[in-house]
């Protein structure tokens, strides 16, 4: 075989290599293209409202202040989160043990913590439960030393599950935040006492 005989082949091949890869292309751009879908939690500011499965929380301010401590121990300086809270389950949740649960403040990333009280109001009474469908304002708060007043605060949310246990075919509410990441994070700006 002479050179000259072998150009057209290697011309035709080139060509329908291109037109593979120009047709894959335009396959993947039709699917969403080579643009990266986030995988780690939504992160959203004041304002945001986050269904959680069991809960939807809308958060309203953050703010530094004086508030009751757990089991109605007195005042002390704390960070206080003000929200909106929905059960969205179809029996009555405790806002101290089940909110709690799904929720936790973040002062540096990956480091959580637990809020100290969780306080709802209901009709401009006191409340810790709250009942299905019925929204309730509620205050989490976490404990402030004195000389600290961040600008500030990122508050961690985890997704509910309703699912039936391992051994058990009765379908309950579970929340994992050992294995699972938080499925949103809300930071809202710190107002001064």
């Amino acid at each position: 075989m002479s050179g000259g005989e072998e150009t057209p082949r290697r011309r035709r091949t080139s060509l329908a290599v291109l037109g593979v890869c120009a047709l894959a292309m335009a396959a993947v751009w039709a699917f969403g293209g080579f643009n990266a879908t986030p995988s780690g939690p939504k992160v959203l500011a004041a304002g945001a409202t986050v269904d959680q499965g069991r809960f939807t929380v809308t958060f309203v301010s953050a703010r530094i202040g004086m508030a009751k401590g757990q089991f109605g121990l007195g005042l002390k300086r704390s960070l206080i989160v003000r929200v909106k809270v929905t059960n969205n389950s179809k029996e009555t949740t405790s806002l101290s043990t089940d909110l709690a649960d799904g929720v936790a403040g973040e002062p540096k990333p990956g480091k959580y913590v637990a809020p100290d009280n969780v306080i709802g109001y209901a009709n401009g009474s006191e409340t810790t439960m709250v009942q299905p469908g019925l929204p309730v304002e509620a205050e989490l708060t976490w404990p402030l030393a004195a000389d600290v007043s961040p600008g500030k605060m990122t508050v961690a949310l985890w997704q509910w599950d309703h699912s039936a246990g391992f051994t058990d075919p009765q379908f309950n509410w579970k929340v994992d935040k050992k294995y699972t990441r938080a499925s949103a994070k809300v930071t809202l700006a710190v107002n001064p006492q």
